[in-house]
């Protein structure tokens, strides 16, 4: 049973995002907060939360300090009655990472959870954290005040899609394989029994292949055409134009990833590799790069332009 007057209240600390205000309200329950009086805080936060966590994110805890010292958070709240009667449409300080990562091309991290209600004056830690990939060569994330309306549409876009328990509209199905483009994840973890299997599947993998559907899904109705769904998308939405040649560079690499004999695609990455004088590891930081930089272009289009967005769909090729 709810008990009345109970507040639950959430936040995250962020590393890599400013705010030129003091409080971004998205919505009735989810702020963008910056105070002096965040520094430092959690006072008592032990770093040993990140690495006693199971999955060691790519060493993220590395990050510990910048979230500490960080002046800006990410809040949510919500009511023990909210809780016990819509769990599932609760506010989540991940809604408003998400929107960030729509909106902003920079990088940033979101970790250290603190979660608390206002009859206990001992709050909880959490050790979650997250990478989200975006601009090396940018500063950090930027929030003016004349974009605070556009995030919070944005936000309320994710908010909406996430929570309304239709995991199998197109929106909740783009938005999660758009999340998997731009977020930093550990390999896949694959055992049987106590024999691990994650080598075979590396994180260089798992962005190819979570690129690929992402652009998949949002070019093509049934996966046959990505090339005339590029042509089509770009006929449309002229102020947000998708390059052919790189996307096709991300699927030349899927067909590396998933088949055993890719004469074809080798050949014709062996061919750009020359034509561009990259090295791998030059080539895998221009794919990256191709494959958020795209991914939120496009993610904010659609949001953007629902009408845009409506005639495409229906006219984009099979």
């Amino acid at each position: 049973m709810s008990e009345d007057g109970l507040i639950y209240t959430t936040t995250f600390k962020t590393y890599h995002i400013e705010i030129e205000s003091g409080e971004i309200q998205l919505s009735r329950a989810a702020w963008i907060e910056k105070s002096d009086k965040f520094k430092n805080q959690p006072g008592n936060f032990d770093p040993y939360f990140f690495h006693s966590f199971e999955d060691p994110q790519f060493g993220l805890s590395r990050f510990d300090k910048q979230l500490v010292e960080s002046v800006v958070r990410l809040k949510t709240i919500h009511t023990a009655k909210e809780g016990d009667e819509t769990p599932f449409q609760l506010h989540d300080c991940s809604h408003i990472a998400i929107a960030l990562s729509i909106l902003y091309k920079p990088w940033f991290v979101v970790g250290i959870e603190t979660f608390e209600n206002n009859r206990n004056a001992n709050p909880g830690y959490g050790p979650y954290i997250s990478f989200f990939i975006g601009d090396k060569e940018a500063g950090p994330v930027y929030i003016p005040k004349q974009e605070e309306s556009r995030l919070m549409h944005i936000y309320n876009f994710v908010y909406s899609t996430l929570t309304s328990l239709s995991w199998e509209s197109d929106d909740a199905r783009l938005l999660l394989l758009f999340v998997r483009c731009v977020l930093r994840t550990p390999s896949q973890r694959f055992a049987v029994l106590k024999l691990s299997l994650e080598h075979l599947f590396s994180e260089w993998h798992a962005t190819i292949l979570n690129a690929a559907l992402f652009f998949e899904f949002l070019l093509t109705k049934e996966s046959h055409n990505y090339s005339k769904g590029i042509q089509k998308w770009n006929e449309i939405f002229t102020f947000a134009q998708i390059d052919d040649e790189s996307i096709d560079k991300v699927f030349r690499y899927r067909h590396l990833v998933a088949h055993s004999n890719p004469t074809k695609a080798i050949k014709v990455i062996d061919e750009w590799k020359m034509k561009i004088g990259f090295d791998d590891l030059k080539i895998s930081e221009l794919i990256r790069k191709v494959i958020w930089s795209t991914a939120k272009n496009c993610m904010l289009a659609v949001i953007e332009n629902d009408a845009l967005y409506k005639r495409f769909q229906s006219e984009k090729p099979d």
